[in-house]
């Protein structure tokens, strides 16, 4: 069942938590997607690089919270993940994924662009 992934969504949505604890539920939720493969190889990746990743997603996500944009939709493009996962469609997820990755450069560039005067 994937109905922690809905769970994690509204409540990260909805949540007024401090930035750190937003991201370390944010790789928690990854490690947990990345754990639905059964690939092993990824879950040992991605928990390897968690430390990395965790200094990434803060500076990105304070990056944005600084330069003014919503926080909205960081949190709810996870949405179409989760969407995915509860359809069974591995093409959706595989889509919903290249969504929220490439939104999140998108959104990393304008936040500095904007943090320089741009």
């Amino acid at each position: 069942s994937v109905s922690w992934a809905r769970r994690w969504v509204e409540e990260t949505v909805a949540s007024e938590r401090h930035l750190e604890e937003i991201v370390d539920s944010d790789i928690k939720f990854h490690i947990l997607l990345a754990a639905m493969t059964r690939n092993p190889v990824i879950v040992i990746l991605l928990q390897s690089l968690a430390p990395v990743l965790h200094g990434v997603l803060l500076r990105r996500r304070s990056m944005v919270a600084h330069s003014h944009l919503s926080s909205s939709p960081m949190n709810t493009n996870h949405y179409p993940i989760v969407e995915a996962l509860e359809r069974r469609d591995p093409e959706a997820a595989r889509a919903a994924m290249v969504a929220h990755f490439s939104y999140w450069h998108k959104e990393y560039q304008i936040s500095a662009l904007l943090k320089n005067g741009l």
